[in-house]
């Protein structure tokens, strides 16, 4: 990742481990636990992967959609779990809102990528409120459909305004892990077909910067094709905007994705 504005850890106690929230945007140590549980460490690079099919320049051989794209962190992801009131304040500090005992974002995003689901079934009222003001504000909220097979959209994706995104073979077929809504979803490429819902979930994968353990392990950044399932087909789209954006810089959410959420896909070129 070339560039990248000052970002915030936004994971508030307890469950951020350091303690409290900080301009410490870095994840914890390996092997990191969570009230005493050890947990995976895929959520250390999780942000990392997903930015790098934005802005990857080359590195590990891992090319983003928009190299050029300046990349805001914004971290809510440790090894406890998220919670709902860190994803509002995040979303609301990205976006240059106000967040009580947090200081002011100086470089509100004008795309919010949210390479996560699994909450509620219909958007909660506080979340929808403020995704609105965020999109009245002309700032796009992408967010992953979910792997859930086939089955409805879960938050932040079922959100009134969010450009929600599954997945889309080479041959052109909804991926059968993508979930589904009654909003219009971009179906963004992955590298390879899923033929059944026994998926070889290792034939389609997107490269991806990534960390590895060297020799002593020491963490270092590599290219690897772990990349796979809506949380990597979100970034494409993203980016995508991005590169819109750096043409016409007065795109909104609006006009590039109608509110009526007709159906809409984005095939691999």
């Amino acid at each position: 990742i070339r560039d990248r504005l000052p970002g915030y850890d936004m994971q508030s106690s307890p469950h951020n481990k350091r303690g409290e929230r900080s301009d410490n945007y870095t994840p914890e140590p390996a092997n990191q636990k969570c009230n005493d549980v050890a947990v995976s460490n895929a959520y250390r690079t999780h942000g990392t992967e997903v930015a790098s099919l934005i802005v990857g320049n080359g590195f590990g051989n891992v090319w983003g959609v928009s190299p050029g794209a300046l990349v805001l962190p914004v971290r809510i992801m440790g090894p406890c779990p998220i919670n709902r009131h860190d994803i509002i304040d995040a979303i609301a500090w990205a976006a240059g809102f106000e967040v009580p005992g947090v200081p002011l974002n100086p470089h509100p995003a004008q795309i919010i990528n949210l390479s996560f689901a699994g909450g509620g079934f219909s958007c909660d009222v506080r979340t929808q409120a403020l995704i609105d003001r965020v999109v009245d504000r002309g700032i796009f909220v992408v967010a992953a459909g979910g792997n859930r097979i086939r089955k409805q959209l879960q938050e932040p994706a079922n959100c009134r305004g969010v450009v929600s995104v599954g997945a889309v073979s080479p041959m052109g077929d909804i991926e059968v892990y993508s979930a589904r809504g009654s909003q219009a979803i971009l179906q963004a490429p992955t590298p390879r077909h899923a033929t059944n819902l026994n998926v070889n979930w290792s034939l389609n994968r997107l490269r991806v910067a990534t960390e590895e353990p060297d020799l002593l392990d020491r963490p270092r950044l590599v290219g690897a094709e772990r990349g796979i399932g809506t949380s990597f087909t979100t970034p494409l789209v993203s980016g995508f905007i991005a590169l819109v954006l750096s043409h016409q810089p007065n795109t909104s959410p609006r006009t590039l994705v109608p509110v009526s959420y007709t159906h809409l896909r984005a095939h691999e070129t």
